[in-house]
């Protein structure tokens, strides 16, 4: 690896003493045999009330760790960009793992491809989950949009030139849907070779919590920001691929019901609310308290 293809990483931490551990192991080996210590790897940890901070640093000294006790996945992403300096820069949720040479590959592709933001791949860790997980995730991973887009892997990855198209990160859910919406479809990569493994809810509770967090995302990045929401990426056409396919029918059902019941739930606490409401899937977490 060359000077040229140096990069950082940016993780937001919030009580995953349990999850970075297998997170920072698959970013060394995303790294081929790169020494991490040429590179900016960092972790945010932001309000914890466990033990985030001190595993990662008794198991993975070439990792940088900056601490606030404030819970916010916005103020950790705007402090870790206030100490990062490399490029590509690689945002990464906490409990995502990634595929081997996946920073290398992606990295090595936003210097040659002209893209301006890129990511792997989705893959969902299902293991141990209840039917309806698995039923909804089959129909989610087959859609178009999902399968064509840069949506739901936890990592993406700018160029210095995309970082630049935003300032600060504002307080939003969906902060990835709002930087994903600064880039046309030109400018977007997926790197299909790689993946980025997300551990999905193992129970239905729990997958009702995440999804209607992130349809408040959609809400608010619609509400503040109408002409960056209008450029996201199109979910439309998603009930005539599923018509013409009937294996995904009986799990469409499912699918549908999730999808309706939470665009009701998530109005519903928007207007009651408003949008400051942090729901997460605790199922692989051992009912880690939520936050930031």
């Amino acid at each position: 690896m060359t000077d040229s293809l140096r990069f950082s990483v940016l993780i937001p931490a919030h009580n995953e003493s349990g999850q970075i551990q297998d997170t920072l192991r698959s970013i060394s080996k995303s790294a081929d045999a790169l020494n991490l210590s040429s590179n900016e790897i960092l972790v945010v940890c932001n309000g914890c009330q466990d033990e985030t901070a001190s595993v990662v640093r008794q198991n993975f000294s070439s990792v940088y760790v900056v601490e606030t006790p404030i819970a916010s996945k916005t103020l950790a992403l705007n402090l870790g960009d206030a100490q990062l300096t490399a490029f590509p820069r690689f945002y990464l949720d906490a409990d995502i793992r990634l595929s081997p040479s996946a920073l290398t590959r992606i990295a090595t592709l936003l210097h040659t491809s002209g893209a301006l933001i890129a990511s792997p791949r989705a893959v969902m860790d299902l293991e141990g989950c209840s039917w309806p997980v698995r039923a909804f995730y089959t129909v989610w991973l087959s859609l178009p949009y999902v399968r064509n887009g840069l949506n739901g892997t936890g990592v993406y990855a700018l160029s210095r030139e995309g970082r630049s198209r935003f300032g600060e990160f504002p307080q939003l859910i969906a902060d990835d849907g709002y930087v994903r919406a600064h880039f046309k479809p030109s400018e977007r990569l997926l790197v299909e070779e790689c993946y980025a493994l997300v551990r999905a809810p193992q129970d239905l509770h729990n997958l009702v919590k995440i999804k209607t967090r992130s349809r408040l995302g959609v809400y608010e990045l619609q509400l503040k920001y109408p002409h960056l929401a209008a450029s996201g990426p199109a979910a439309s056409g998603g009930f005539r691929f599923v018509a013409m396919r009937p294996s995904l029918w009986a799990p469409a059902l499912v699918y549908l019901g999730v999808n309706l019941y939470t665009r009701w739930r998530a109005r519903r606490m928007a207007r009651e609310k408003g949008f400051n409401i942090w729901e997460r899937d605790d199922s692989r977490r051992g009912g880690a308290p939520g936050g930031g």
